[in-house]
């Protein structure tokens, strides 16, 4: 957006002055600007790259949701910006409008994801789609939650077996390179270290 606006400037002295006002609006009222930023605006996602991941047909349901939670910043924003008082008219033709209509038009959209995503699985940090989305998914959801209580029985299991704590020392862990896997720090590697049963991926000091 600012290489655009570096690229294209303003040359029009109405629109110009009307954005200095708005500066000046901010610098005025550190308060609000602060605010805004560390509570809504320095965790808003990239937008350009996600939009042109779905122009392009690329984006994931991980991208999804990076919108969906972007809009559910957009009322605190909005409720922030006219904390600015009656005064500040530009600041509320600018934003609070823009905001006001973006909240409407996402209706549907955030609709979408909170019906489609499976939302208690997105706090684990897995982006699935709902089992209630399609009764073929259901079933599969059943055996997925059936091999993740395997894994987590497993977890136990060794923990017992070694006489490490489950969970604090004894870690289970996921990578696209070795699947699920146990870690270890190397002072409790001594533990597994001559068990000819036990395959060591990595070892780092």
């Amino acid at each position: 957006l600012l290489q655009t606006w570096i690229k294209q400037p303003l040359i029009q002295i109405d629109l110009i002055r009307e954005r200095l006002d708005l500066v000046d609006q901010f610098v005025q009222n550190s308060e609000v600007r602060q605010s805004l930023y560390e509570d809504h605006l320095r965790k808003m996602p990239d937008f350009q790259r996600i939009a042109t991941k779905f122009q392009n047909k690329r984006a994931t349901l991980q991208d999804m949701y990076k919108v969906y939670v972007a809009v559910t910043k957009l009322g605190g924003m909005k409720e922030q910006l006219e904390s600015f008082g009656e005064d500040a008219t530009l600041v509320k033709e600018n934003f609070v409008k823009d905001l006001a209509e973006s909240l409407k038009d996402f209706e549907k959209y955030m609709q979408l994801v909170e019906s489609t995503l499976d939302m208690d699985k997105v706090k684990q940090g897995h982006f699935l789609i709902s089992p209630e989305f399609d009764e073929q998914l259901g079933e599969l959801r059943q055996e997925l939650d059936a091999v993740e209580e395997k894994i987590e029985r497993t977890l136990n299991s060794v923990g017992n077996e070694y006489g490490l704590e489950p969970g604090k020392v004894l870690k289970l862990e996921h990578s696209s390179q070795h699947g699920y896997h146990f870690r270890l720090t190397m002072k409790e590697e001594k533990a597994v270290r001559n068990d000819r049963g036990v395959i060591i991926l990595e070892s780092n000091k």
